[in-house]
């Protein structure tokens, strides 16, 4: 053997060995689900439609929440297809969302000479308005659990390919 196969042959090894013990220490212990608690603070003021903390609203807040106002709030409530999250804020459709949502969409709607990005946008009239093009909102009109039609699907599997696949095939249903 020469000597560059055998330092060659000495580095692999070398690497071999410390990614072994890169792999064997770790500073993670395992996650034991029944020890990890939680208070409703640790969310912060985040929460979704499934799960309103009506009864911190009151507390917090003095307010008491309605079905009226939290349907009000759900359909206000968009997703950009860039993944973002927006609001309607007017009946005519105008939406809402923050800055770093449309940063890279701005040159879509510039007009020569103008710089969106440094100078920013007003619509005196709806007819001033400009639409990006091919940027869609999703609108959340309803929310249905079906957790335990797909857990019943889940069921009849006999392994566990077997509930993954039956689980995916249920949910494309849904």
């Amino acid at each position: 053997m020469t000597t560059k196969t055998i330092g060659i042959t000495l580095s692999l090894l070398f690497v071999s060995f410390l990614s072994s013990l890169t792999a064997q220490n770790t500073i993670y212990e395992p996650l034991v689900l029944e020890d990890v608690t939680y208070a409703p603070e640790d969310f912060g003021k985040m929460w979704t439609f499934d799960a309103v903390p009506t009864q911190r609203f009151e507390e917090l807040y003095e307010f008491k929440v309605t079905e009226d106002w939290l349907e009000d709030v759900r359909l206000s409530a968009l997703e950009f297809s860039t993944g973002c999250s927006a609001s309607f804020v007017s009946k005519n459709g105008l939406i809402m969302t923050n800055h770093h949502c449309v940063r890279g969409l701005l040159p879509n709607i510039q007009q020569e000479g103008e710089n969106l990005q440094q100078d920013g946008f007003y619509a005196a009239k709806m007819s001033e308005e400009r639409a990006f093009p091919n940027i869609y909102v999703d609108q959340l009109l309803s929310i249905e659990d079906v957790t335990e039609e797909i857990q019943g699907a889940m069921a009849q599997g006999k392994n566990n390919e077997e509930q993954v696949k039956l689980r995916d095939e249920k949910i494309k249903e849904l």
